[in-house]
């Protein structure tokens, strides 16, 4: 039997859950494990819970029937959540849950409330989400979101550095082909456009980014002067990595050094062949009224 786990952190009005994927049987049968907690404490009892399966992490397509736990007008009596909070269900949706061409995500809603986001079924021992962080089944690691997409580490949210500094490996004996940076930095520099905008309803749902106002690139712009810092994920949608910024900006700030100063120099040139011309004028109007003087005085003494 397959073994499957998974683990997830969501709220419940005022609750959290801690959920997992267990071992299944057929292709069609498995067990969902986990555990409920509320801010006051573990959510006990029977509790109504539905169960859905899905060909995508957001929207997609409903694959096979929707199970509910309610007691009620459902097909099954509701989940029996013990005291520590934890709880076992048994799930068959009547199709494969792995196996297929796409990934299978179990969507859960517990006591009304949907969690978000779905959970995806594997055919072996994973931890996708634990308090808020998320691992991919190809290892990449999302930390307030569950779509880390082409991102080793995607955090939605802000981020601390208790040092305020990030470091990366710059040994001299650690790098080849080493040469500086192309002359022209300051002028590609400039020619990036900085912008106001917001992100989308639909970039927010599906990728999550931030709402609110936000300064910074278009990517389409910044790939024409920096196509290095431009890359696209799986759905060919851009993001902007900044490489080598520091870098830049001080051959930047080399550039604009070089043509002041070269614009100094200039300046300071044109003034002394100024003064030098002022001089030579006063010493040649000097030297005529001398001999001005001159004259008159000889003709003073005859």
């Amino acid at each position: 039997m397959a073994n499957l786990f998974q683990s997830m952190f969501r709220s419940l009005v005022a609750c959290f859950a801690f959920a997992s994927l267990a071992h299944g049987g057929p292709q069609t049968a498995f067990t969902f494990q986990g555990s409920l907690e509320q801010a006051k404490g573990s959510l006990t009892g029977p509790t109504a819970m539905t169960f859905t399966l899905w060909d995508s992490i957001i929207e997609g397509n409903q694959l096979g029937q929707t199970l509910v736990f309610d007691g009620g007008e459902g097909n099954f009596p509701p989940v029996n959540v013990w005291d520590n909070g934890g709880f076992s269900v048994g799930l068959d949706f009547g199709v494969p849950v792995w196996g297929a061409a796409s990934a299978r995500y179990v969507e859960v809603t517990a006591d009304g409330q949907l969690q978000q986001p779905r959970f995806i079924v594997t055919g072996s021992t994973f931890s996708s989400n634990t308090r808020g962080i998320n691992v991919t089944p190809n290892g990449n690691v999302g930390i307030g979101t569950a779509q880390p997409g082409a991102f080793l580490l995607a955090v939605n949210g802000p981020a601390a550095n208790r040092t305020g500094t990030w470091s990366v490996m710059s040994d001299a004996r650690l790098k080849k082909d080493v040469r500086g940076v192309q002359p022209g930095t300051l002028d590609r520099l400039l020619e990036l456009r900085g912008v106001e905008f917001e992100y989308t309803n639909e970039a927010v749902a599906q990728h999550s980014v931030a709402e609110g106002p936000m300064v910074g690139f278009v990517a389409q712009e910044v790939e024409c002067i920096f196509p290095e810092w431009v890359e696209c994920d799986a759905q060919g949608i851009r993001f902007v990595t900044e490489r080598g910024t520091t870098a830049l900006l001080v051959e930047a700030l080399r550039e604009l050094r070089t043509e002041k100063d070269q614009q100094i120099a200039e300046l300071n040139a044109r003034h002394k062949a100024e003064i030098e011309l002022l001089e030579s004028k006063k010493d040649s109007k000097i030297a005529e009224l001398e001999a001005r003087l001159e004259r008159l005085e000889r003709a003073a003494t005859k």
